[in-house]
Parts: C-alpha cells; sequence; structure tokens
C-alpha cells in the first residue's frame, strides 16, 4: 500500500472505487458528446434557417456601361447561336452545345458510322497552341480492326479561317469515307493515299459544331433567343422539338429568364418534371443521326432526388428562384423556402450574393459543403445580374442597381471578341475564330477563361467528371451555348432596364 507524504492530499475523485469511477468518466464523455452535439445541430439549424439571410448590404462602386458595348455584345452573342443552329427534318431544329470538331467516319465494308462521341472511336488529345490543334482518333471497329488518324487544325487569323489536315498513321487499310459537318473532307479506298488538307474559309466554321445538342435549357432558351430577334421559323422549329420530348418550357431552371414561368410555384424547381429528361424512354423520343445526337445529361446519372438536393446548395437555382418570385409576388420581401433553406426573400438572396460578388471572383459554383472562391460561374453571375436588375430598376433598390451595372462590367469582358482570341487561364492566348461572340463558361480575377487549381474546383471537376457520359471535343472550350444564351437573356433585360432599349418582344412560349 503506497504511503501518503505529510505534505502530500488526495484528490476526491481518487478515494472513490475504480468502478464508480469508470461510470463517472463514461458519464462526463457522454454528456460531453451531447452537448457537441447539441451545439453542431443549432448551428446547422441556423446555417439552413439563416443561410441566405443578410440584414447588412454595401454599396458597390460601378459606372453606366457603355450601351453601344452592350449592344454589339447582344449581337455578337447571337452571330455565335447562329453558328450552333442547324435544321433538321420534319421541321425541326437543334443547337449544338459548343463548337467541336465533328469528324465522322463511315466504313463501307461493314456499312458502319463512327462519330465523336461513339463508343468505338476514342479521342486523345496532343498539341494546343495558339493557332494549332491535333487530336488522333482511334477508330475501333466491329470486326476488331482500327484505324488511327491524325488530325490537325491549322488556323489562320489573317483569313479568319483554317486548315483541317487528317492523316492515317496507324491501324488497318480500311475503305472509309470522312466528313466534316455538310464538307466532305476525303474517301479512301484500299491502297490509297492517306492524307489530305481541306481549307477553312470563315463562313464555314459553322460546319464546326459539336454533334451533341440538349433541350433542356439550349432548345428552350434559344427558342425564346430567335423569338426576341423576329426569327419565327426558327423559334417553331425548335419549339417543334421541345414539344417533340414532352418537355414543358414553363418549367425549366431558366424559365425566368425570359418570364415563362408565370403560374408556376414558387419552389417548382425542386419537382422531378424539371428534369423530364432523365425520364425512361425520354432520349428515344429525340432525333438522332451520325451527325447529331441528344446529350444524356449528367443530372440523369443521379437519382433526380439527389441532383435536385444539391441544387439547393447551388446559387444558380435559388437565384433564379428568387427571379421567379419577384415576378410572381411583386415584392421584394416576399418569403419563400426551397425546402432546406427557409425564411428567404429576393432581396436576402441578392444580400447574400452581393457579399461574395464583393469578396470573391465574381459568383462561383458550389456543391455541398464547398464552393469555388478564386473564379467565377459566368451563368451564376448572370442571372446574379439579372436579379439585382429586377431589384434596382423596377423596385428602386439603388444597391442592387449598383451590382447590375457592375455584372454587366465585368460579363462584357469575358466574351470571345470578333477578332476569336481567347485568353486561357491555362493554355495562354489561343486563336480560336469558331467560338467568337461566346461568353466564357467560368474566369478568373483576370478575366481569362478557364477555372483555377483549387480544392474546391478538385471536387466539383471529380463530381462532374464522374457524371460525364461521352468525351466529343478534347480542345479548349472557353464558351458553349447555355451559357451564351443565358448571358444574352440578361443583357436583354438588362438593356431594357437601364437604357429603354428592346424591351418589346414575342412571348416566351408559343403556346402562351
Amino acid at each position: 500500500m503506497e504511503e501518503i507524504s505529510p505534505g502530500r492530499s488526495r484528490d476526491a475523485a481518487d478515494r472513490l472505487d475504480p468502478t464508480l469511477r469508470r461510470l463517472l468518466r463514461w458519464a462526463a464523455i457522454r454528456w460531453t458528446i451531447r452537448v457537441i452535439t447539441t451545439v453542431l445541430l443549432v448551428a446547422m439549424l441556423a446555417h439552413v434557417v439563416l443561410g441566405w439571410r443578410h440584414d447588412d448590404r454595401v454599396t458597390v462602386a460601378a459606372g453606366t456601361p457603355d450601351r453601344d458595348r452592350v449592344d454589339q455584345a447582344i449581337r455578337a452573342a447571337e452571330a455565335y447561336i447562329d453558328r450552333l443552329y442547324q435544321p433538321l427534318p420534319d421541321d425541326e431544329a437543334i443547337v449544338s452545345e459548343y463548337v467541336g470538331l465533328p469528324l465522322v467516319a463511315y466504313f463501307p465494308t461493314l456499312d458502319a458510322w463512327v462519330s465523336p462521341g461513339d463508343g468505338g472511336l476514342r479521342i486523345e488529345s496532343g498539341e494546343q497552341s495558339r493557332e494549332r490543334e491535333t487530336y488522333l482518333f482511334h477508330y475501333v471497329l466491329e470486326d476488331g480492326r482500327a484505324s488511327d488518324l491524325l488530325v490537325v487544325l491549322r488556323w489562320d487569323p489573317a483569313t479568319s479561317g483554317g486548315l483541317l489536315e487528317v492523316s492515317q498513321v496507324g491501324g488497318d487499310d480500311v475503305p472509309v469515307q470522312l466528313g466534316l459537318g455538310s464538307l466532305a473532307v476525303a474517301r479512301w479506298d484500299s491502297g490509297s493515299t492517306r492524307q489530305v488538307a481541306v481549307p477553312l474559309d470563315a463562313g464555314q466554321l459553322g460546319e464546326l459544331r459539336s454533334l451533341r445538342y440538349t433541350v433542356r435549357h439550349v432548345a428552350m432558351l434559344a427558342a425564346s433567343l430567335y423569338r426576341y430577334r423576329g426569327r419565327p421559323e426558327r423559334a417553331e422549329r425548335l419549339q417543334h422539338l421541345v414539344e417533340r420530348a414532352s418537355y414543358d418550357p414553363g418549367g425549366d431552371v431558366y424559365s425566368p429568364l425570359w418570364g415563362a414561368s408565370t403560374g408556376r410555384a414558387d419552389d417548382y424547381f425542386y419537382d422531378a418534371a424539371v428534369y423530364p429528361d432523365c425520364q425512361p424512354g425520354a432520349l428515344a423520343a429525340l432525333p438522332a443521326s451520325p451527325r447529331y445526337y441528344p446529350y444524356q445529361s449528367k443530372v440523369c446519372s443521379l437519382p433526380t432526388w439527389g441532383y435536385i438536393a444539391m441544387t439547393r446548395e447551388d446559387p444558380l437555382v435559388t437565384t433564379m428562384q428568387a427571379v421567379h418570385v419577384l415576378a410572381a409576388h411583386g415584392s421584394p420581401q416576399a418569403r419563400f423556402s426551397d425546402g432546406e433553406h427557409f425564411g428567404m426573400t429576393p432581396t436576402s438572396v441578392a444580400a447574400a450574393l452581393e457579399e461574395r460578388f464583393r469578396d470573391e471572383v465574381g459568383i462561383g459554383s458550389c456543391l455541398p459543403g464547398s464552393c469555388t472562391t478564386d473564379n467565377s460561374s459566368t451563368l451564376r453571375t448572370a442571372v446574379f445580374g439579372l436579379l439585382e436588375t429586377e431589384l434596382g430598376f423596377t423596385y428602386g433598390d439603388d444597391v442592387a442597381r449598383g451590382y447590375a451595372d457592375a455584372v454587366v462590367d465585368d460579363l462584357l469582358e469575358v466574351q470571345v471578341q470578333p477578332d476569336g482570341l481567347v485568353p486561357s487561364l491555362h493554355l495562354g492566348e489561343l486563336y480560336r475564330p469558331g467560338q467568337a461572340g461566346g461568353f466564357f463558361t467560368a474566369y478568373d480575377a483576370e478575366h481569362r477563361a478557364g477555372t483555377p487549381d483549387s480544392v474546391a474546383r478538385a471536387q466539383i471537376d471529380l463530381v462532374a467528371s464522374r457524371l460525364d457520359i461521352r468525351r466529343e471535343y478534347l480542345g479548349e472550350l472557353a464558351t458553349n451555348a447555355e451559357t451564351t444564351l443565358v448571358v444574352h437573356a440578361f443583357l436583354v433585360r438588362y438593356r431594357c432596364a437601364r437604357f429603354g432599349v428592346g424591351c418589346a418582344g414575342p412571348p416566351a412560349s408559343s403556346t402562351s
């Protein structure tokens, strides 16, 4: 037995029975866990309830954007979409997702077509420089034979065109016919020389469009764009495609852009019906050929309810909901919920985004638990600008008006100009004339196209890559149809609000 020195005393707990001492320790641990759990739950609840509530708003310095520049940007965006537009049989039309290199091969001995995006074709990217793109097209045919084509695009700024060079560098000597859009590129029989060079002039840039098209978002928004421009024939062709697939033009996430969501519930954005392309048989109802095919959305790789849950953390959908609620209720203080965050108003959503716009680079994209802060998603910045435009010019919110002006100033700097030069973040300056008029999908603080490397960006890219279905074009894609259509709609509405120009237009839907 241990002796106790005269100057030493035992702690009261040391005098307890060991079993009782263990019980007290366990009770303390349990209560500690309960307290920590309660604190975390309260914090999470506060985030859910108050996450979009901001009472303090700070003004931003911005001058009135130049109207001529706004007009030019709108016209250039329209020209970009025109190059992606393609009429189809049966009075339908599509708009490709972006520019591409749609080199289609027909192998007559097998009566087989192989196109970019098909499982029988693997494309590898080679040199990507200012005026040159290089790719290896590796075909694996049904009979086991293969064909490797080296494809080089040489761009010429002096002519706003380029030269397409194709040569076979490996594989079997199988007969093949090559086409690029409506252009015949080569017809090689067995034993023939397998090398060709085809000049492309500025008027043929429309042949360089992806084979992939989407109905949700792109066809719907393009139909509204053509109605606004007074091009009803094109609008009706696109509308026929939308109707064929049983899509609802007023039930899309972007429907509020052109005022097409009138009469919808405040929370219609979180209904599975918003994503009809994920329903069984949806793709089968859409036109397809070796020269175009409908895109299976990344959304459909997840359970629809799971994707919808993720959208509640994304400023894109929340901002569009705020625009919709503002139009539906006519009040900046109209309260609404996305099913997770409660007590939101159009003004509180704007205030939360204003803080991000000031402290970060535009409005970035988000996944649950992380948001990009070092680059801007052009889509999300544009719809933020639309919300501020409505609050500022329709409801007299001077703070919002300043942000609307600032967003326009920002977006005018991230459009591919008529010279076709793209200041890319990772590859330097590129000459890509087919992308002229399109708005960057993302940009950094120096208005360079692309997304900086970061932990949040790596997480978002990982999720996107896991969900993607086919890779059709491996070149630098600074812009796409969806982004350009959204920014175009925003600039049209901003121009109307700020300058009173271009306000009149046909309804957003042919059925409205």
